[in-house]
């Protein structure tokens, strides 16, 4: 069956879930659902910034390679970044992203990506939507697939966000699923 990975690639926050489906969304379930969490410690630690900041990208690509490896997906698909708040942000969650790239270009993993306006719309039908209307909306789609008990209600979203990442590709036409498809 085809498996998709969503995922809302953040550097503090980084959702991931997997679904599976056979002929398409109506019969599509969760098969993963994860946060990965980082914490800036370099105050607390009395470290650099750089080395504090080089550890969290490694938490996050140990996050990605659990979820690549766990359900072996045939895509992955990203919420895209959708404003910048400086450009030190900038280079965290950039690098987040690229880091991921690179995984799924060495394992040669097709990939799409929607902006934040675009899931909204998927999930809601809206292009702007509240963080509740995104949560409700995937336990909508799959019912009792998410523990979402495993995650503090605030950070919540970046789950929601990923599942609707991978709802976006399932549903999209551009994505050639033909070619990504594999035989039964």
């Amino acid at each position: 069956m085809p498996r998709i990975l969503g995922s809302d690639p953040g550097f503090a926050n980084d959702g991931l879930v997997g679904i599976e489906f056979d002929t398409g969304l109506a019969d599509s379930r969760i098969i993963y659902s994860e946060l990965t969490r980082t914490s800036k410690e370099s105050k607390k630690q009395r470290i650099r910034l750089e080395d504090d900041n080089r550890r969290r990208h490694g938490l996050l690509h140990a996050g990605y390679r659990k979820a690549l490896d766990a359900i072996n997906p045939h895509m992955v698909s990203l919420e895209s970044v959708s404003f910048v708040r400086n450009s030190s942000v900038m280079c965290q969650i950039g690098g987040a992203w690229y880091g991921l790239y690179y995984m799924l270009l060495e394992r040669g993993i097709w990939t799409a990506s929607y902006l934040p306006t675009e899931l909204k719309k998927v999930a809601t039908g809206k292009k702007s939507a509240s963080k509740e209307e995104i949560i409700e909306a995937v336990e909508k789609q799959w019912p009792g697939q998410i523990d979402w008990s495993r995650w503090p209600k605030s950070k919540r979203e970046h789950v929601a966000d990923s599942a609707v990442a991978a709802w976006a590709a399932l549903i999209d036409t551009a994505v050639p699923w033909s070619l990504l498809n594999p035989k039964k």
